[in-house]
């Protein structure tokens, strides 16, 4: 019986030293307990960061080639429905301009004459303070020029041939979709002694908004 005891004492002897000495010999480490599930974090590289929508606006973005043309200033419908009802307002004080207009458009006005008459109308329009009026003055003048009004504060250069008249050919045809139109009235001129009509030399000329008549004078006969 005591042989017993002393055999299982040494075997319990033998198995602590030999833990005992694995656990403290020296250059081991005892592995770590890793965590059910977990995974060892990687270290992102600059590169691959994924920025969010809210970073990426203030992030700049070089231009495409593709892209270094003039951007096209489209107005908005609403808008160019304000901007009729403002031009309504203020049409009144763009009296004197619309025939010279019209003759413009026609071909009759030389290019210092055309470059005056733009001139003229952007002045008076930017002189109303009207933001949809203005706009659809500077829509016309984005399309042809690509910049922001055609004299005020830009450096006007040389400009391709008959851009003028492009300009004020459009907007006319703005204005006539607004409602402005021209009538005619001729005058008929007689043979002496009450002989047969020899035709109209003269033509009274009317522009008219509404049924008001913005401006008149006589003209000759196309």
């Amino acid at each position: 019986m005591r042989s017993s005891w002393e055999s299982i004492v040494v075997a319990i002897g033998i198995i602590l030293l030999f833990y005992f000495a694995r656990r403290y010999t020296p250059g081991q480490k005892s592995p770590k307990t890793m965590k059910k599930g977990s995974r060892p974090k990687e270290e992102t590289k600059p590169l691959e960061m994924i920025l969010t929508k809210k970073e990426m606006k203030h992030v700049p973005v070089k231009p495409s080639p593709s892209s270094q043309g003039v951007a096209s200033l489209v107005m908005h419908p609403h808008s160019f429905e304000r901007a009729k009802r403002e031009y309504m307002r203020y049409a009144q004080q763009f009296s004197g301009f619309y025939e010279v207009l019209f003759l413009s458009c026609s071909g009759k006005l030389s290019g210092p004459r055309q470059e005056q008459l733009l001139k003229d109308w952007e002045e008076g329009i930017l002189g109303t303070d009207a933001p949809n009026f203005i706009l659809a003055w500077n829509t016309i003048i984005q399309k042809y020029c690509g910049r922001n009004f055609y004299f005020k504060g830009n450096i006007k250069g040389k400009g391709e041939q008959g851009e003028e008249e492009r300009i004020l050919q459009s907007w006319l045809k703005i204005l006539f979709r607004w409602g402005l139109h021209r009538e005619l009235k001729g005058q008929i001129q007689l043979e002496p002694h009450g002989g047969e009509p020899i035709g109209a030399q003269e033509q009274n000329y009317f522009w008219v908004l509404n049924g008001e008549v913005l401006e008149e004078g006589r003209g000759e006969s196309p």
